[in-house]
């Protein structure tokens, strides 16, 4: 839809099939970006091969090297790399979100192109679309990690690892299922210093819209009464949010 997109990136344990992050970023592809993901990943967990990976392959080899100086790299690799296409355990996740979400969930986002509320050449609306739809969508993926963490799929007798049991069930009893966990707890101080040596924060790295505009669609989405984010409703809120914000695009314009 021209200037506007939303990217997704997500992570999944290969042992259990259990989905840690998947969230939705101003631009997946930048290394940065991706680097925080992983050490928000590492914060909350305690602990495909592309330029984009640069970051989180420098903290993930720093932190093994740190906290797990027992394991062997050569039977325990610190990375592994691979095209996106043969990243089985993550591509096989995006076949089934669009299978639960994510093709009606495009569907409602690519309205913008017919209903003639969306203007590609309006900043505003550029604004607009980022600062609602990233919310919608995150919404969306965080019901859908929710589903596939506890779902139970079917017992696969061709399968190596574990199947018939919940993902989350396997993470956290992975000796129940003749696994071992290998993880390590990593201090915050250490998963603070990786992220100051990035070349811009978090907040930076992950921010959708300009402060003042936040702040005024904060203010606009509260006088409409904070209606709940869901796809179906979600142009008919743009619509009603680009009326109110049309102050805010006078004043950004008065200042020019």
């Amino acid at each position: 839809m021209g200037p506007v997109g939303l990217s997704i990136y997500g992570s999944r344990d290969h042992a259990s099939g259990l989905v840690p992050t998947f969230v939705t970023v101003p631009d997946a592809r930048q290394s940065v970006v991706v680097g925080h993901l992983y050490l928000d990943l590492v914060e909350e967990f305690g602990v495909d091969k592309g330029s984009e990976t640069g970051e989180m392959y420098a903290s993930h080899t720093a932190l093994r090297r740190t906290y797990t100086p027992d394991l062997n790299p050569m039977e325990w690799p610190e990375f592994v790399a691979l095209k996106s296409v043969n990243n089985v355990a993550i591509e096989n996740l995006w076949k089934w979100f669009v299978k639960t979400f994510g093709r009606s969930l495009r569907d409602y986002i690519e309205d913008g192109k017919t209903n003639g509320l969306f203007n590609p050449g309006d900043q505003m609306h550029i604004h607009l679309f980022h600062w609602l739809w990233s919310k919608i969508v995150q919404i969306q993926l965080d019901q859908f990690k929710l589903y596939w963490n506890y779902h139970t799929p079917r017992k696969n007798s061709k399968k190596t690892l574990v199947s018939g049991v919940a993902p989350i069930e396997i993470y956290r009893n992975p000796q129940a299922y003749g696994l071992e966990r290998l993880s390590r707890p990593v201090p915050k101080e250490a998963i603070d210093a990786l992220r100051s040596n990035l070349p811009y924060s978090r907040e930076e790295a992950l921010r959708w819209v300009p402060d003042s505009f936040d702040s005024a669609a904060n203010d606009a989405y509260a006088i409409l009464g904070s209606p709940k984010l869901e796809p179906r409703r979600g142009w008919e809120i743009f619509g009603l949010m680009a009326q109110l914000l049309q102050d805010w695009e006078d004043s950004e314009n008065s200042d020019v």
